[in-house]
Order: structure tokens, then sequence, then C-alpha cells
């Protein structure tokens, strides 16, 4: 069992424990007491489901035909195109403007 000296609050490390981060692809670490722990088959699939799609974001595009390239032309939308037609408005702090 644990204390924290800030907040006085014990924690209990055990299988329930509530403050574990993933460590690797196959355990667990308690932030309060370092231990670490095997993952369960639910945070083993979790695991396996971020890598696949962490995969299946870096995949080539030619793979990957379903995704859009990002180096092709992109057509802005109707309300990006109205930036474009009008220019910035600045001007100098003095014009127009009595900073006495």
């Amino acid at each position: 069992m644990y204390r924290c000296r800030l907040t006085g609050l014990t924690h209990i490390c055990d299988k329930n424990c509530n403050q574990r981060i993933l460590y690797d692809n196959h355990s667990s670490l308690c932030r309060v007491s370092k231990q670490i722990f095997p993952l369960t088959m639910i945070e083993q699939q979790a695991v396996k489901g971020v890598r696949r799609k962490l995969d299946a974001e870096s995949c080539p595009t030619e793979t990957c035909a379903f995704k859009r390239r990002r180096d092709a032309q992109r057509h802005p939308s109707p309300f990006e195109r109205s930036f474009t037609a009008v220019g910035p408005i600045c001007s100098q702090i003095s014009d127009g403007m009595d900073m006495s």
C-alpha cells in the first residue's frame, strides 16, 4: 500500500490498479509504485488495434488507394476562396489614428 505525500490518498497496487500506463507491448507500469504488470487480454487486443491503425496510416500511397494523396491538387471550398479574393486589411498605426 502506498500513501501520497501531497494528498494523503492511499493507493493499493494490485490487479485492479487504475494508475497503470503502457510500458511496452506486453506489460504496463504503475505510476505510483513503479511495479510492472503483464497486460490483460483486453489490453493486449487494444495495443494490437493501435499498432494496426498506425501501420495503416503509414502505408505507401500505392497500396492505400482509398486515401487522398497529400501532394494532390486540393480544391479550396468557397469559404476558403473568399479569403484569397480579398487582400488583407493592413495599415500602419499612424495612418488615420491619432496617437497623441
